[in-house]
């Protein structure tokens, strides 16, 4: 049977057994999961044998930051687009999930995890550099494109185009809109109109094409950046006496031999969703930068330590000292 074809009856059972069993749907999900994790982390450990763990390479990373782009999306630019994918939902509130059902130990197993699975996000970005196209002055890449063109097969190539549109124009998108009208009632801003200026500023962003995506995340992530940071910093420092005791408590929870299942398994999933690593999205924005292959991939892995030992570990932060 072909993957293309598998892919579809698993997607069907799943819409069935979620109207008609619940329960049966969530072990088919579990299940689903616990292979592709097993697969992801095997091919990490595989391409960190085989690049010799390039995604702790301080010096390519700097070599990286020096890059520049022959075209008009510069490195920083679609690192920014990167970023902007990966800091929300699941740096935020995920690390707030992580911690609610597998407690302290889980940011343990998360940041070891995002330090492994980077390395397939670095191998991505080069598949979609390779084998993206030139479509009206721009160039267009990412899992849909080195599908067809590596392995032949369009009907994939169009099913990963059509969950990934599925997934975060209408799951993920409909996750982080709730969150932020969750947050906004503490603020006493009606939700009633939240919504439309949502949805008008994405839409108007969107319209105006990839540049003006861009430039809004130049200015945006970074700022986002500092302030979260700065944030984060002062909670460690007004804490500090704390952070002993705490780092105990994490290691003894990572490896308590009663819950390390569960803990691992938790911090793998919310590793693997916060940095969308084996997803392919980040080889999506990395393809539309004109910069040597190597150096837009190393750009695309410090996004992620950026997303791992910055924001979600300032979430923890915040939330492990209160």
């Amino acid at each position: 049977m072909k993957l293309s074809l598998l892919l579809i009856a698993i997607a069907v059972l799943e819409i069935i057994f979620n109207i008609t069993n619940y329960n049966l749907f969530l072990t088919i999900l579990s299940l689903i999961w616990y292979i592709s994790s097993v697969l992801i982390i095997y091919l990490a450990v595989t391409l960190t044998i085989k690049y010799k763990a390039k995604q702790i390479n301080i010096k390519e990373f700097l070599q990286a930051l020096k890059s520049k782009s022959k075209n008009s999306i510069s490195p920083l630019s679609s690192l920014c687009v990167s970023l902007a994918a990966k800091i929300g939902v699941g740096s935020l509130s995920g690390i707030a999930l992580a911690i609610y059902f597998g407690g302290l130990g889980t940011i343990f197993w998360i940041t070891i995890i995002s330090l492994l699975v980077s390395i397939n996000t670095y191998l991505e970005c080069l598949l979609g550099i390779k084998y993206r196209e030139r479509i009206n002055g721009n160039y267009l890449g990412g899992p849909s494109y080195y599908i067809k063109k590596c392995l032949g097969d369009k009907k994939l190539s169009f099913l990963y185009s059509l969950f990934t549109i599925i997934a975060y124009s209408i799951l993920f998108l409909s996750v982080q809109t709730n969150t932020i009208a969750s947050i906004s009632k503490y603020y006493h801003f009606n939700n009633q109109y939240l919504v439309p200026i949502l949805f008008a500023s994405i839409l108007i962003i969107i319209i105006k094409g990839l540049n003006l995506i861009t430039k809004v995340n130049n200015k945006l992530v970074p700022l986002m950046l500092i302030l979260y940071l700065t944030l984060g910093i002062y909670v460690t420092i007004a804490n500090y006496h704390m952070l002993p005791r705490l780092l105990i408590q994490v290691f003894k929870a990572a490896f308590n031999p009663r819950s390390i299942i569960s803990v691992f398994l938790i911090g793998m999933q919310r590793a693997i969703f916060v940095t969308e690593s084996s997803l392919g999205t980040s080889a999506i924005s990395a393809s539309s930068c004109d910069n040597e292959p190597s150096s837009q991939g190393m750009l695309e892995v410090l996004g992620i330590h950026i997303t791992t030992f910055i924001v979600c570990l300032t979430t923890f932060m915040i939330i492990a000292t209160s």
